[in-house]
Formats: C-alpha cells, sequence, structure tokens
C-alpha cells in the first residue's frame, strides 16, 4: 500500500520520536508521544512500516511498539531480556514476520531474530554469540532473505568504532550467510546496507573507519563480480538511506 508519507525521526524535549509528512515536506505530524524511540545510540536506531503501511513498528529500549500513522492504537507487540536493546526492525511485503536486531548497552552481544507481531513468538535465530557489531538491518520482499552489515575484526570498544564491516545475506531456507563483496579496501567500512525495490542492488554507507571522514552512498548490483559491475556513487555527505 502507497500512503504518499515519509516517517522520520526527530527529537522532542530531549526525546527522539516518530514523525510523518507528506512528500513536499507539509504536514508533519508527530505520531509517538507518552512512548519515544529509544534504546542505544540514537543515530542507530531504525524503524519499519507494516504490510499495509497504516501503522509503523518501533523499538523502545527492551520492547516493540506498533503505532498507528495517525498517533493512535500504540500497543506493545515483543518484549526481548532486560538488557537486550532492540535497535533495529525489518517488515517484508509476503508474509507478518518481522526481523529485529537486538545488544547490549555498548551495541555488542548481538542477535538477530525473526518475530511473529501477531503473537508475540520468536520464530528463529539467525545471529547469537557473536563478536563485533552488526547493523544494516533489512528483510528481502519475498521474506525469504535478511540482509545485514557485520564488522568482521570482532573487535569490541567503548566508542563502538567499526574496523571492517562488511555486507551479508542469510538465507532463510537453506540456512546459508553469503557476503555481498563490494572489494572494500582496507581501513573502510560498509554500513546501513539496504534492498534497492527489485532486490537487483543494494545500498549501503561506504566511509572510512576512523569514525568521522565522510560518508558516501553507493549503489552495488547483486550476484555480479566487482569486475564486472563496479559499484555506483549515488549521494556523497550523507547516511541512513532507504529506498522504497
Amino acid at each position: 500500500k502507497t500512503v504518499e508519507k515519509i516517517a522520520y525521526i526527530s527529537t522532542v524535549g530531549g526525546e527522539s520520536h516518530l514523525f510523518t509528512m507528506n512528500l513536499d515536506g507539509s504536514n508533519k505530524v508527530q505520531i509517538t508521544k507518552e512512548i519515544p524511540i529509544a534504546g542505544f545510540r540514537q543515530n542507530e536506531l531504525e524503524f519499519t512500516w507494516s504490510n499495509n503501511g497504516n501503522a509503523i513498528f518501533y523499538p523502545s529500549f527492551n520492547k516493540l511498539y506498533s503505532v498507528n500513522l495517525d498517533g493512535s492504537g500504540t500497543q506493545l507487540v515483543y518484549e526481548t531480556g532486560i538488557n537486550e536493546f532492540i535497535s533495529e526492525v525489518a517488515s517484508n511485503p509476503a508474509n507478518n514476520l518481522l526481523a529485529i536486531k537486538s545488544n547490549n548497552a555498548l551495541g555488542y552481544e548481538v542477535k538477530i531474530q525473526t518475530i511473529n507481531p501477531s503473537n508475540a513468538a520468536l520464530v528463529a535465530t539467525i545471529v547469537e554469540g557473536e563478536l563485533g557489531a552488526y547493523g544494516g538491518l533489512d528483510y528481502s520482499i519475498d521474506g525469504t532473505k535478511i540482509l545485514y552489515t557485520h564488522d568482521v575484526s570482532s573487535v569490541e570498544n567503548s566508542q563502538y568504532r567499526q574496523l571492517d564491516s562488511r555486507i551479508f545475506e542469510y538465507n532463510i531456507a537453506n540456512d546459508t550467510t553469503t557476503e555481498i563483496d563490494t572489494e572494500k579496501p582496507s581501513g573502510f567500512n560498509n554500513l546501513d546496507a539496504k534492498y534497492a525495490p527489485n532486490e537487483g542492488h543494494v545500498i549501503y554507507v561506504y566511509t572510512s573507519n576512523d569514525g568521522f571522514s565522510e560518508k558516501r552512498i553507493y549503489r552495488k548490483q547483486i550476484g555480479v563480480s566487482e569486475e564486472d559491475v563496479e559499484a555506483e556513487l549515488l549521494f556523497v555527505d550523507a547516511f541512513m538511506p532507504n529506498w522504497e
């Protein structure tokens, strides 16, 4: 369903809340009020639209909520352990399942899981017990694959600095994980990976691992080598892409 709206996060009174606006930037509406979007690092938090476009799922510490586009009907749909902060959530159009990423207060001890929000049931655990930072969560259109990034250096530090973050795709049917190779040089990270609408490409943030250099958004075709098709630069000095 196309709702002709953009959802985004903005700070109100020291809290982060969800807003919607029209595609031209008009009619800004705050849809979360009493329960903010919150958890580990504001710039690591993400939300997702429901299948029908009538609601948004968002995390608040160890709880996942849904809220209608008019701000009504806020409901708790899932809850993790007390020290497991839900940071990212992704939906798919094919089924009712959600993918969520949770982590501890430092961003580590990550779990990537699929859940059923209609009955608060855990369906499957995809990542658990691995070292290093994860992110860039997305769910394929047909509900068969999950996209994410992982810092394969496995370094964990109080600054949450990632050293070698790469893009991976997990196939639910055969329980395999494949790296989407962008020929990234050492010293750089691929972050915030998302599928294109036709899933023929992924978009992602490319930046130095120093944590403060310029961020660029690239597009890479899936299933071809870097020698055949190079990644295409889309935006300079940008981050947190989402392709609808």
